[in-house]
């Protein structure tokens, strides 16, 4: 699963928690992985991911989704992905936890291992 590949990726670009669902309890700074969709077409497979980066504060959750974003450019070094493209990325606060968190989506082509 692509998803699967990206988490574990990042957890070792970032050096952070890197997972598909908040961890309870909630580390200071982590980021999320979810796949948004997916299609395939003449056997090219490509998936929307919304990756997350959370952390105490707006500045932080900002910077380490700069992190995120030059971490996924750099993914099409690994022998699944093909291209990566960064769609937007942009503010999105956690209105329950009102913890900080932004959100950048990218569209991924990758093969299945």
């Amino acid at each position: 699963m692509i998803e699967s590949v990206i988490t574990a990726y990042l957890a070792g670009e970032l050096n952070i928690s890197v997972s598909g669902l908040v961890p309870s309890p909630m580390p200071e700074k982590f980021v999320t992985v979810e796949k948004t969709g997916s299609s395939t077409e003449d056997k090219v497979r490509r998936a929307t991911l919304a990756i997350d980066s959370w952390a105490p504060d707006q500045e932080t959750a900002a910077l380490l989704n700069e992190e995120v974003i030059a971490a996924m450019y750099a993914a099409v070094t690994l022998p699944q992905i093909s291209e990566v493209q960064c769609e937007t990325d942009y503010n999105f606060t956690d209105t329950k936890t009102r913890k900080a968190r932004y959100s950048a989506i990218f569209g991924v082509v990758y093969f299945d291992d």
